[in-house]
């Protein structure tokens, strides 16, 4: 009888603690923000702030957690970075305990104050000549870098032509020429602390760090040198 007493003491003591532990239902809100919370503070690259658009493409789980319980969400899988549509996998622990591993969709969109062309414009053209405003648009399909240059400055000009509305692409861009074929300007060589100067014709146009083509007009032979500014270039030897 002492034991049987016993027995039914524990199974008392047992029922008191699994009352206490009582499971309820997590919030699919609540789910949602620890997920969205996650998933950002991985995937937002630093340095290229944006805001992450986060839209389950299917119900999220339904997850019975203890009452009054400390939650920790761990990331199990995710892309490394924002792709349209996505699939991560997650693990949840109540008091350090883990209840399970759940996947879950997203459909994604990434926004960022981008440049955006204004007007048309055609190749060759100033990049501070060209309309261009900062708007905020979903970049999550851009896979190439864009321009974002604090405001349109004249040392860069278009690589390309570009339409009304455009995004504006690393690649668009380069340096303005600062040197044009057929100008006449001085080109020096320094070997220690000798420096010889020369007056040369430049054959190709070129901007500050550029190599280019251009012929001594002294005896006519063909050199290259790279572009200091619009006076000088250095002979390459």
């Amino acid at each position: 009888m002492k034991r049987l007493g016993g027995i039914l003491l524990q199974w008392t003591a047992a029922a008191t603690i699994l009352a206490a532990a009582k499971a309820e239902p997590l919030p699919a809100a609540e789910l949602g923000a620890m997920l969205k919370s996650e998933l950002r503070a991985l995937l937002l690259t630093k340095g290229k702030p944006g805001e992450l658009e986060l839209t389950p493409t299917r119900p999220l789980p339904e997850i019975e957690v203890p009452t009054n319980s400390a939650l920790k969400l761990e990331m199990i899988y995710h892309p490394g970075a924002p792709m349209a549509y996505m699939r991560v996998k997650f693990a949840l622990s109540a008091n350090e305990r883990r209840l399970g591993e759940w996947t879950v969709y997203y459909r994604t969109k990434l926004y960022r104050d981008v440049w955006v062309a204004n007007a048309p414009a055609q190749t060759g053209t100033l990049l501070n000549e060209v309309e261009l405003r900062r708007e905020r648009r979903d970049v999550i399909n851009v896979r190439q870098p864009l321009w974002d240059g604090s405001k349109p400055e004249a040392r860069l000009s278009l690589r390309q032509g570009v339409a009304s509305g455009s995004l504006i692409y690393e690649r668009m861009l380069k340096s303005t020429p600062v040197v044009k074929r057929g100008q006449v300007v001085q080109a020096f060589v320094q070997i220690r602390a000798l420096s010889v100067r020369m007056k040369v014709e430049v054959l190709e146009d070129g901007a500050p760090g550029e190599t280019v083509r251009m012929r001594n007009l002294q005896n006519n032979k063909v050199i290259r040198g790279t572009v200091i500014n619009e006076n000088f270039i250095r002979i390459n030897l």
